[in-house]
């Protein structure tokens, strides 16, 4: 057989096709994948209001309430006492840094010092975003 099949039918007469070169344009062209969405993404938003004092007290909050119970379960934490479990997710190489810098933001507001957003969400770059869901990740406010 030389790679050549009866394939296609113009003017009721069967039409030779080449499989190495025939294209399908009869099909929808497969989706394009979008790239995933990692944690970091969804969190850099929040993060970068925080920094520049667009985040409400209630929204730093609540991110810190969704990433300490993120971190907590991510670690095994969820049967120890809360205060215990944060004083080991601020030790913690990847949760630390980021549950330090809110803690700062929420009881220090006006500490001023500047924040590396990019190395503070470094540790978020692997996760899917959907990660954060089950803990409640706040919504950022968007301005009218």
């Amino acid at each position: 057989m030389d790679g050549r099949h009866w394939c296609r039918v113009v003017d009721d007469w069967p039409v030779p096709v080449d499989r190495a070169t025939a294209t399908r344009s009869d099909t929808p062209d497969a989706p394009v994948a979008e790239p995933p969405v990692s944690l970091a993404d969804r969190l850099r938003p929040l993060v970068q209001d925080a920094i520049a004092g667009r985040a409400s007290t209630e929204q730093l909050a609540q991110l810190e309430r969704s990433l300490v119970s993120f971190w907590r379960t991510r670690r095994g934490l969820n049967d120890v006492p809360v205060n215990r479990a944060i004083t080991e997710l601020r030790a913690d190489p990847q949760a630390g840094p980021l549950i330090t810098q809110l803690e700062q933001w929420l009881h220090r507001p006006a500490s001023g010092e500047a924040v590396d957003v990019a190395q503070l969400l470094q540790p978020y770059r692997s996760i899917d975003a959907d990660a954060l869901e089950p803990h409640r990740l706040p919504q950022r406010e968007v301005p009218a």
